[in-house]
């Protein structure tokens, strides 16, 4: 395991002192399992068999959780917080593939290619997961056919939003992409009224596979039209209105 994760592994349901309290972890760490796009549709009683062999972990903001070019071992869903998977070029320079955020999967790719890791996975802010050794994981993916289906189902979805991107990139603006981008991931956090994105503008800057000054030429653009509040950290639309019909096509 590549360096900078933070605090003891400890089994995800036996974590706190009390059989109550315990009792609650637990609870909390199905609740993001259900969520995750691998465990679909599975049946409590296995999805509490499946969190038992998993151990949570802490990670500190900017701690990697595993580096390009690692061996496999082990597959993650976040709990708390968020981590970036980056890719990086012989040149040195780095973009952004994702965002893994809370009831999401990470790490699994490799598991199902057999190969070692194609990206690193780096926390964006002070993060929790769940991890699973990968011996632990493909013994899933046997044990529970859904399981294997959904995983299945999200490497195809994947697929096709990679190849989306890569066409985005190709032809549209870096200006719709950024519209586009900020109102999808600052929504996803659950801000509809005033949509707000907390994300280092380097990080946005390296998903979009632009630089740092044309993002912030384009922010400043949108802060004088009172479409935006553009900080180093954070960006709150002002305008989700005018910053979709940017976004659109």
């Amino acid at each position: 395991m590549a360096g900078g994760v933070v605090g003891r592994e400890s089994p995800g349901t036996r974590s706190l002192e009390s059989p109550r309290d315990t009792a609650g972890a637990e609870e909390t760490l199905l609740r993001v399992l259900r969520r995750c796009k691998l465990f679909t549709s599975v049946p409590t009683p296995q999805l509490r068999t499946i969190l038992a062999l998993g151990r949570e972990r802490r990670i500190a903001r900017q701690a990697t959780v595993f580096r390009q070019g690692d061996r496999v071992d082990r597959v993650y869903v976040v709990i708390q917080g968020k981590v970036k998977l980056l890719l990086t070029g012989s040149s040195g320079r780095a973009i952004i593939l994702a965002f893994a955020e809370p009831g999401e999967a990470f790490g699994y790719l490799a598991v199902m290619a057999g190969t070692t890791r194609a990206c690193t996975a780096q926390a964006i802010e002070d993060s929790r997961v769940l991890a699973w050794p990968a011996e632990a994981f493909e013994e899933i993916l046997k044990r529970y056919p859904a399981v294997a289906r959904n995983t299945l189902r999200r490497t195809a979805r994947q697929l096709q939003a990679d190849w989306g991107r890569l066409h985005e990139l190709a032809t549209e603006l870096v200006a719709r992409r950024l519209a586009r981008t900020v109102l999808h991931l600052a929504r996803a956090r659950g801000h509809h009224r005033a949509p707000t994105l907390v994300m280092m503008q380097q990080d946005l800057a390296d998903f979009l596979g632009t630089t740092p000054p044309t993002l912030s030429r384009i922010l400043g653009r949108w802060e004088a039209r009172g479409l935006v509040t553009a900080g180093r950290e954070r960006i709150v639309v002002t305008s989700p209105e005018g910053l979709a019909r940017i976004a659109q096509p």
